[in-house]
């Protein structure tokens, strides 16, 4: 049995602002990767159920795996993509200003 693709409505949204050439790479990964399963995936960590991440060039596509169907949630460019995610905030100390040297 294989799989299908299913898109959120915010993922074809993102998919149609990409420039053509682009959005062809992105449509030939997913197709290598349902039909050889093939691509440079990760599993994001952290978030349950379980997400992945498929890189295309400059490109993240983030879906789902639910066993018969890739639910695509989102393809973004890979600054954008990864701020979506919340990063916790700054432990490193903010240092005061310091002093100026004195005039002559």
């Amino acid at each position: 049995m294989s799989k299908t693709i299913a898109w959120t409505n915010e993922a074809k949204t993102n998919l149609r602002a990409i420039d053509q050439p682009t959005a062809l790479r992105i449509l030939h990964a997913l197709a290598r990767l349902l039909a050889i399963g093939e691509g440079d995936v990760k599993r994001l960590q952290d978030i349950e159920p379980p997400e992945f991440r498929l890189r295309v060039g400059d490109y993240r596509v983030r879906y789902d795996d639910l066993g018969d169907t890739l639910q695509i949630s989102n393809s973004r460019p890979a600054r954008s993509a990864s701020s979506t995610k919340s990063t916790p905030p700054s432990t490193k100390p903010t240092s005061a200003a310091s002093p100026t040297s004195s005039r002559k």
